[in-house]
């Protein structure tokens, strides 16, 4: 039966729909693995004639059973939950926390936070599994990964910290006009940007850019026409890449519209001052993309 509209659980659905799917990437891991490690300790100990845990205990049919054991896996993936939550809420920009950070390093100090924390469940549950103790059901486990998933996202901190103090560092050689630092206040550009949701820019120019950089690209919107830019990105450096040389055309229906040189260039630079706004580190570099400009 379906709840009724207005009740505590139809508000509840409401909120879980629309998260998007980077919640369900990190909160899964957290609702499957307790019972896929107890599952692959328990045929290990099996294949070995070692005494282990009926099948009954990852699968009753009881109602009573059933209800306990998915109130247990909720309470075991609770930290895999919260860095959900988060997690949506930093990279949508309703937290203001890790502000300090560009996007790509917000990427790499949750997503540290995350292996942490799901190899400490494994280990976890692998010590839970080998020799079960049914009192060890009281016993708070999400805090001993909470614990490290935590100090994963604390080391995720600091490798950033390091890495940008690296490159403040690097400034003494000189940098190019057409590279952005951190450090800078604003862009070096005549038109206004204003943040929208999903990593989307609106200028006063006219034109949309949407950040997908993590994806390799950015897509460009004027007038009715929209377009895919490539973006490289260098994960280690935590720094993107946009080729003068790319080339560019419309998306149908306007595909067989010509762009102009000029109207090439303008789309490019457009693009490079809209990320330059998102605050991720982005270089405009002459040329094509490695691979193209070797098989020319």
């Amino acid at each position: 039966m379906w709840p009724e509209p207005g009740s505590p659980l139809s508000k509840l659905a409401g909120k879980i729909r629309p998260l998007p799917w980077v919640f369900w990437l990190i909160a899964v891991p957290g609702l499957v693995l307790p019972w896929a490690t107890g599952a692959g300790v328990k045929l290990y100990l099996q294949a070995q004639g070692r005494p282990t845990l009926p099948w009954e205990y990852f699968f009753s049919p009881d109602p009573g059973n059933v209800l306990f054991s998915i109130l247990l896996t909720i309470f075991w993936a609770i930290p895999h939950i919260w860095l959900g939550l988060i997690t949506t809420d930093i990279l949508q920009g309703r937290s203001t926390s890790l502000h300090w950070a560009t996007r790509l390093e917000k990427f790499f100090i949750l997503g540290f936070a995350f292996v942490c924390g799901t190899v400490g469940l494994v280990v976890v549950f692998v010590s839970v599994f080998w020799e079960f103790d049914p009192l060890v059901l009281f016993v708070p486990l999400p805090g001993f990964y909470g614990l490290v998933m935590a100090f994963g996202a604390v080391i995720g901190c600091v490798i950033v910290r390091v890495s940008a103090g690296m490159k403040r560092q690097m400034k003494k050689r000189g940098t190019s006009d057409n590279s952005y630092d951190r450090d800078r206040q604003a862009p070096k550009a005549n038109v206004i940007f204003r943040r929208g949701f999903f990593n989307t820019f609106k200028s006063d120019a006219g034109f949309t850019v949407k950040d997908r950089s993590i994806q390799g690209s950015a897509e460009y919107r004027e007038g009715g026409r929209r377009a895919i830019v490539r973006i490289d990105n260098d994960f280690m450096q935590c720094r993107a890449y946009l080729y003068k040389d790319t080339a560019i055309k419309w998306n149908p229906p306007y595909d067989t519209e010509v762009i102009t040189e000029e109207k090439r260039q303008e789309i490019l630079q457009n693009v490079f001052e809209a990320l330059r706004f998102s605050g991720g580190p982005i270089e405009m570099v002459e040329g094509l993309p490695p691979e193209l400009s070797n098989s020319t």
